[in-house]
């Protein structure tokens, strides 16, 4: 075998690799603008362990790649090798420079745009008596479960009234109104 005839195999082999992403991911192939918006659309949500194996699967590389680095890499990789890949099927595509070049621009991105980085601190927020309020919703599904777990005691309604202000940390006439609603079956549960 020659040079030129291995080097052809691996063409093949790579063009082979893209067209199988395509069909296995049902990417339409309208065009290749088309094509990057719908892997951009559809595989964002991905978890980056992912990401890395599909990066690894076009190119051979990417291990080493942080999960934000994984997924902007997956994403400039894929618009890359779709600009060449839609203009010419035939052309020979150099994957680990392919590679480079939507890593490059990954980094790129992150280091430039930090500020869509930061991770949200959760506020919390406190009563006037200094207590640490609950999420909203959260005195809801407690009292839900509280409810699945001793409905069928067969406790009286005062006694129900007791036990949702002392677990749920109720007043007795908030307790009195949502013990209504769950005896019955308008609470939600």
């Amino acid at each position: 075998m020659d040079d030129n005839s291995f080097i052809d195999y691996n063409n093949r082999e790579k063009t082979m690799k893209i067209q199988a992403f395509i069909n296995q991911h049902k990417v339409p192939t309208t065009s290749w603008l088309i094509a990057t918006q719908f892997v951009v659309d559809n595989h964002r949500d991905l978890d980056a362990s992912e990401y890395r194996v599909r990066i690894i699967e076009l190119t051979g590389r990417g291990d080493e790649l942080t999960d934000r680095e994984a997924e902007y890499t997956y994403l400039y990789l894929i618009q890359e090798i779709f600009t060449i890949h839609f203009r010419d099927p035939e052309e020979p595509i150099n994957m680990a420079i392919m590679y480079n070049i939507a890593e490059r621009k990954a980094i790129v991105y992150i280091e430039a745009n930090p500020y869509l980085f930061v991770e949200r601190e959760e506020v919390v927020k406190v009563d006037a008596n200094g207590k640490v309020k609950k999420k909203r919703g959260a005195k809801k599904d407690l009292v839900c479960k509280l409810w699945a777990d001793h409905k069928d005691e067969g406790w009286p309604r005062k006694q129900w009234i007791q036990f949702l202000v002392d677990e749920a940390d109720m007043t007795p006439a908030g307790a009195s109104t949502y013990y209504a609603s769950l005896k019955n079956g308008t609470f939600g549960c």
